[in-house]
Order: C-alpha cells, then structure tokens, then sequence
C-alpha cells in the first residue's frame, strides 16, 4: 500500500484497473488551492473494454483537466512538475511522509 501512495504522490494519477470491481476502470488525480493544499479531485471511469487501448490517453486528459483547474484555483505549477500534474502532498502530508 505504501508503494502504491508513492506513486500516485510521484505521478499525480491514480489509476483503478479493476480493483473495485473487474469490468471498471478509472483514472483521477488531485486538485491544489493556491496554498498547495489538495481541494478535490478530477476523475473519469468507464467500461474496463473501452479503457483498455486508451488507458495513457485518459490519463493525459485528467492530468491536464487537473493542472488547469489547480492554476485557476491560484496553484503554481514549477517547471520540475510539469508532466506529473504538479502533485505535491499537502504541508501535513510531506510531514507525515517524511516521518515514514
């Protein structure tokens, strides 16, 4: 599960394969106020059938939905976090990751 986290906090998506129920598939990631704090989250899911050769295009669509709203909601996105949403733990969470 902690491995899991990781990559969803270095990739900015979470990606639902299945896991709830076999024939779904989803794609979400996170919304940033101009604090940096997590606010909401954007996602789209469908049929596991329809998913299964555009998986990386939706992905890109969510992550870009994501990072439009986070900057109208005042997020700045930094140069290094283009391409990964801008996907920064809230303040709480680097202090709870840190201490992992």
């Amino acid at each position: 599960m902690r491995r899991r986290l990781a990559e969803i906090r270095r990739s900015g998506l979470s990606i639902n394969r299945g896991e709830r129920r076999d024939d779904i598939t989803a794609v979400a990631a996170p919304i940033f106020d101009a604090r940096g704090d997590c606010v909401a989250a954007i996602s789209i899911s469908g049929p596991r059938t329809r998913f299964d050769d555009t998986l990386e295009e939706f992905a890109k669509h969510v992550r870009k939905a994501s990072d439009e709203i986070s900057l109208k909601l005042g997020h700045r996105l930094h140069p290094r976090d283009v391409g990964s949403c801008g996907a920064q733990p809230r303040r709480s969470d680097r202090r709870a990751h840190q201490e992992d």
